[in-house]
């Protein structure tokens, strides 16, 4: 009798612990209170144990979901478990920092363009991590012999943790300390597989949301680059770009590579770049020095006074966390089913009134996966013979026709800098950058459209419009290609609600 009643009592305690979680996950929720969130959603963990208790069977359903979770997050701690290497860290603006973190020139940190990662700084919080997506190309790095591969963040303050972070940066360049981030990574597919595809490439991007274009263009320059030094045809694609802001200073963050396409390509043959910004700034603010006390972009430097602090890495390529799911989830199979027909030795002799006992032993076979997967970290990372084996992240930048290897030529974002503009006024004149109003973008693409047909009449290939930013930027913009002919049309939008 005492049995039914527990399993009762065991199911309602599983009930109000999904009610938690499910209450939790509301996005207000989520973004205002995120302690309240994380603290929470530990109580997965309970919710599983008593479901189980109330009804046995109901581990076979929770075994794939729970320890795909247990290996995933074991994982992530993995990849996090050491703080980054900071190669640069510093306020750009009140409302926006530039973050470069150094990562390993090994095949494990090596990442894909439009790829993004999770950051977490302690200083700010212990348990936050939020994601960020890569502003540079892996092809292109910060340009130095210290820190040759690096990858790049923009962040702007939207919310409580970002513009602490912001403050950090001021902070960290005051009193010339030496930040701690920890990384977790990389997530996303990538737009270096997909936009070699297309002939005629648009980007349309505003504000910070454009960081995954900045990423693709990156990559299309440096490519450029590297061909144009062996004397190679530099471009093949016609790239159409359509960015709009607000901040004078992420304009001027975005100027070196806006120049590198003007070197490439001082006529205009294969690039369209059109900015806006939707701001009206006073003459007091345009009259503004752009690099205040310099007439060079200003970057503090930290290096490493932490021996923790290493290069990113991830902890298994792609292979390897195959590898290591298989064998993690043939591990908590098999010792669930001894467990459950086998009468293991661990519950065999147990008597029917400890039930419970038996039903948590089987829970905490699930556990097992994290086991499996620190194991096979370790192997990776302490056996040379295993890393062969997990063949860890094979990056492929989708390399053209010409056969170009990998690791292209580094690029230099110090020789681009806006030495000769004074103020944001000379920036805003040099870069025809359109003031105070929205780009029209149906006339914009539509002009994109008849070029395009021009060019590519006989290959039946359409245009890929890649686009990031607020939902409004992306409405306007299926708008205007279904006014056109959403048949000549691809279009690729990036989301950033996790």
């Amino acid at each position: 009798m005492g049995r039914h009643i527990w399993i009762n009592v065991f199911g309602e305690l599983a009930l109000l612990c999904f009610v938690l979680i499910g209450v939790t996950s509301i996005p207000w929720i989520r973004r205002k209170m995120f302690d309240l969130f994380y603290y929470v959603h530990q109580l997965l963990f309970l919710a599983v144990g008593f479901t189980v208790l109330h009804w046995a069977s109901a581990l076979w359903f929770l075994l794939p979901p729970f320890a795909a979770y247990i290996i995933s997050r074991t994982l992530s701690r993995c990849n996090a478990a050491t703080p980054a290497i900071v190669a640069q860290f510093s306020a750009l603006s009140p409302s926006l920092c530039k973050l470069v973190l150094v990562r390993s020139p090994q095949q494990q940190g090596d990442f894909q363009v439009g790829q993004f990662v999770y950051l977490k700084v302690p200083a700010i919080s212990k348990l936050q991590w939020h994601a960020f997506t890569i502003a540079s190309s892996p092809r292109s790095s910060l340009g130095s012999r210290e820190f040759p591969e690096t990858m790049t963040l923009l962040v702007k303050a939207l919310g409580d943790w970002t513009e602490e972070l912001v403050a950090y940066a001021q902070d960290c360049e005051r009193r010339q300390l030496e930040p701690k981030v920890h990384v977790d990574g990389y997530y996303g597919a990538s737009l270096g597989e997909l936009y070699p595809l297309y002939e005629t490439v648009v980007l349309v991007g505003g504000g910070i949301g454009m960081t995954p274009l900045l990423a693709v263009l990156d990559d299309v320059c440096t490519a450029a680059e590297t061909r144009q030094t062996r004397g190679q045809r530099a471009l093949r694609q016609r790239i159409f770009v359509i960015f709009m802001m607000r901040e004078l200073e992420l304009l001027a963050e975005i100027y070196p590579l806006l120049a590198r396409v003007r070197e490439l390509d001082p006529f205009g043959r294969f690039f369209s770049v059109s900015i806006s910004l939707t701001s009206t700034p006073t003459g007091k603010l345009l009259d503004r020095p752009l690099y205040q006390g310099a007439q060079s972009p200003k970057k503090r430097d930290f290096h490493p006074a932490s021996k923790r602090s290493k290069p990113f890495a991830v902890s298994l390529g792609h292979d390897g966390r195959s590898l290591v799911h298989f064998v993690a989830f043939a591990v908590v199979v098999t010792l669930v089913l001894v467990l459950q027909y086998g009468n293991g030795r661990l519950v065999g002799d147990l008597h029917d009134s400890v039930w419970a006992v038996r039903s948590a032993i089987k829970v905490l076979a699930l556990l097992s996966a994290s086991v499996c997967v620190y194991i096979g970290v370790a192997l990776t990372r302490w056996t040379p013979e295993a890393r062969v084996a997990c063949n860890l992240l094979k990056t492929q930048y989708g390399t053209d026709d010409l056969h170009l290897s990998e690791k292209l030529l580094l690029s230099d974002p110090k020789r681009y800098a806006a030495a000769d503009l004074l103020s944001y006024r000379g920036l805003v004149s040099e870069l025809r950058v359109r003031v105070g109003q929205q780009p029209n973008l149906a006339v914009q693409l539509r002009e994109v459209h008849s070029m395009h047909l021009r060019r590519c009449a006989s290959k039946n290939s359409p245009i890929s419009v890649f686009v990031s930013g607020p939902t409004s930027l992306k409405t306007a913009t299926v708008a205007a290609v279904a006014a056109i002919d959403a048949r000549d049309f691809d279009i690729h939008e990036e989301e950033f609600e996790l």
